[in-house]
This record gives C-alpha cells, sequence and structure tokens, in this order.
C-alpha cells in the first residue's frame, strides 16, 4: 500500500473512524482503524468495535500508487497526521509490516495492528427513510436527555424509531421523563412501519457525523430485519450499529389521556425562573422542586429548600378552562432539560393529579411535533410541610 492524499482531509476521516474503534480489547485490531487504498484512488478508513462501525471514503487529492490495506493503531495514527505540517501526506507500507507517514519534515515509522480485521457489515436498507442533516440534529439534541444511563432496562439506553409515511417520530425514555420528537421524512421501499430502538452511543455519534455536513444534506437511515442492524448513511460516511432488543415503553399507552387541565407559559420566563430557583440545588441529595400551579392568580409558584439555602419565585401563566390549583414534586433537572430542548416560545403544560406526569407541548393543540413528559415524586411528609 502506498498511497498520497491532503493531510486535512486523511485528518477528518480518521478522526470520525476514531470514535467506532474500541477502547480496549482482547483483539487488538478493533483498536485500530483499518486503512485501505484502492488503485481507482479511493481511501477508506474504517473503525469498527463490533457494536459501532463507521466508515467514510474519499478520493479528492488522492494518488493511489500501490493499492492495499493495513490496520494502524487509531488514536496515535490519528495524532501524528493531525499534527503534520505539509499540505500533504503520504502513507505507505514498509517490507517488515511497519507503515510510515511522510508530511513536511517529518516522517513516523508506526508498527501495523497484526490479526484480521473484521467485516464491516452489510445491511439491505431497501427499507429506509431520508431526513435532512439540520432536522436530524434537531431530532437527536430534542429527546436525548431522557436516555437512560443505568442499564438496568437495555432497551432505554436507546432511541426508539417510528416509522409512518413521511414521517418519522424518536422518542427516549428512561422511566422518569420522556421525550418525544417527529418530523417529516422521505420514505422509500415497502416499510413495515415496526418500531425500531437505536443505541444512544450510536445516535450521539450519529449526530456529530451530521451536524458537519450540510444542513440541508439528506441522510438516509436503513433498517434490516434479517441482521438486526440499522445503518445512517451521509456523504462519503456510513455508520452501521447493532440495534437493540426489548420491550420499549408503549408511547401510545404512556402518554396521559386525562390531562385536562392546561395552562400556557412562556418558555424562556418559565426556564430562567427554574434555573434561578435550581441554584440552591444539590445533586447528590436530589431535593424536589416544588412546583405550584395557581390558575387563579396566573402564575407558576416555585419553591426548592436545601442545606445550602432555600429560594422561591414565581413565572406568569395563562389559564385554560378547567385548569384547577395542583402542586407536584419534581426533579428540577427534568425540567430544565425538557424546557431546554424545545424552541416555542410559549408552550402548552396539561396535568390532572399530582402524581401523575405532566406534560409539556407546543402551544397549538392540533401541533405534535414534540411531546415531553415528567413523573412528578411522591410528596413525603416533610414535603408537605406536616
Amino acid at each position: 500500500m502506498d498511497f498520497t492524499c491532503f493531510t486535512q482531509r486523511l485528518t477528518a476521516a480518521c478522526i470520525i473512524a476514531q470514535r467506532a474503534a474500541a477502547q480496549k480489547s482482547a483483539e487488538a485490531a478493533l483498536t485500530g482503524l483499518l486503512l485501505r487504498a484502492d488503485a481507482q484512488d479511493l481511501i477508506t478508513v474504517t473503525g469498527y468495535d463490533l457494536k459501532i462501525g463507521i466508515q467514510t471514503k474519499f478520493s479528492e487529492g488522492v494518488s493511489v500508487n500501490a493499492p492495499g490495506s493495513c490496520v494502524v493503531p487509531g488514536r496515535l495514527f490519528c495524532d501524528i497526521v493531525r499534527r503534520l505540517e505539509g499540505e500533504t501526506v503520504r502513507v505507505r507500507l514498509s517490507g517488515n509490516g511497519s507503515v510510515i507517514i511522510e508530511g513536511g519534515e517529518s516522517e513516523f515509522t508506526l508498527q501495523t495492528i497484526p490479526g484480521e480485521y473484521p467485516d464491516f457489515p452489510s445491511v439491505d436498507d431497501t427499507e429506509s427513510v431520508g431526513i435532512a442533516a439540520a432536522d436530524f440534529v434537531r431530532l437527536i439534541e430534542s429527546t436525548s436527555f431522557a436516555v437512560a444511563t443505568v442499564e438496568t432496562r437495555v432497551d432505554l439506553t436507546g432511541g426508539q424509531f417510528t416509522v409512518s409515511p413521511d414521517r418519522l417520530r424518536v422518542v427516549f425514555c428512561d422511566g422518569y421523563k420522556l421525550a418525544m420528537c417527529q418530523t417529516a421524512a422521505e420514505t422509500s421501499g415497502a416499510f413495515s412501519g415496526s418500531p425500531f430502538i437505536v443505541p444512544g452511543v450510536a445516535l450521539a455519534e450519529a449526530k456529530n457525523i451530521a451536524s458537519v455536513v450540510k444542513a440541508d444534506e439528506q441522510i438516509k437511515i436503513g433498517v434490516s430485519e434479517a441482521s438486526r442492524h440499522v445503518v445512517f448513511n451521509f456523504p462519503e460516511t456510513v455508520l452501521i450499529s447493532r440495534r437493540l432488543t426489548g420491550d420499549f415503553v408503549n408511547f401510545d399507552t404512556v402518554v396521559p389521556q386525562d390531562n385536562n387541565k392546561v395552562v400556557l407559559a412562556d418558555r424562556r420566563k418559565l426556564l430562567a425562573t427554574t434555573e434561578r430557583v435550581s441554584l440552591v440545588s444539590q445533586d447528590k441529595l436530589k431535593s424536589p422542586l416544588r412546583v405550584t400551579i395557581n390558575p387563579e392568580t396566573e402564575k407558576i409558584f416555585m419553591r426548592m429548600e436545601t442545606a445550602v439555602g432555600e429560594a422561591d419565585d414565581t413565572a406568569p401563566i395563562t389559564a385554560k378552562d378547567g385548569a384547577e390549583l395542583r402542586e407536584f414534586a419534581i426533579n428540577n433537572r427534568y425540567l430544565l432539560d425538557a424546557l431546554r430542548a424545545c424552541s416555542e416560545n410559549t408552550v402548552r403544560l396539561t396535568y390532572s393529579e399530582n402524581v401523575k406526569p405532566i406534560a409539556i407541548l407546543p402551544e397549538a393543540e392540533d401541533d405534535d411535533s414534540f411531546l415531553y413528559l415528567i413523573v412528578p415524586m411522591r410528596f413525603s411528609a416533610q414535603n408537605k410541610g406536616e
């Protein structure tokens, strides 16, 4: 193998692929990057830890003198190429199994990683959905805060994708909060419509890749029942991940149907009030935020009391028909995350009893673009002030 290419282009490809390489593994090859140079002046860089794989290809500025492939130490190779001063870099295999990297006045010789590199899975993505990169980033950023971080239920450590004609819905839920966002999408093939779960780690990487491509560039998401994989096709880059299995929460049954009490709130003012009161919060103690919705005064009262101190504040609301006085004890972080995730100026809060979930939705009743659910804590005697 012997090729020359632009240093910046190889650096970018390695940084992206390296994110899928294993940090530690009994199989040394999984910690490395597979470099492949084809006779058609095409370079392919692959990182794959058997759960998530990222493969990126480029041909601009590439000159392949001798086709071939090798596995290089991923992180070290990235660091070397990134620090080279020359505009172009030459990478070639020597006769003793090492790889030589030349750029500017620098030259490095690295030992390649022996052993078989696993085949990159192929997915028959005849069932696929297309979505603009900017919309995909928004979907993940608006929902992923609700992903479960403890693996007591592995299915909740991912996001559930549901594809319907011209629509894509993403739901995350950790059992205490739920976040849903949906947007227009283009489906192709005879899409079965069965929901599938993608690991949160894979979606974070997919979001990172999508955030650096053009906003209107189409991302093609394909699934395969046979291989149990999901593939994200970006311009020049492919990310593939195993899907999670399990009984994800049933969205249609979890959403409260009896939340008939409604108030409207200025999202920014409500967020600012929550942020101020949260200044006295302590993560270790997890003191509840007491929220009182008072339709008569058209205010939301917030109170937090911790060992650090006490805080009281209010935010204005507009009470709708049926709104009643209610007091809730909730995790302030859940409310902050939900209010920061949506971009509406005015949000609609629906509720019923103080032990049932509070819903945050768009102002318009016919707008179903997002939904956030927060499960309140049960009041203890101390919380009630008894």
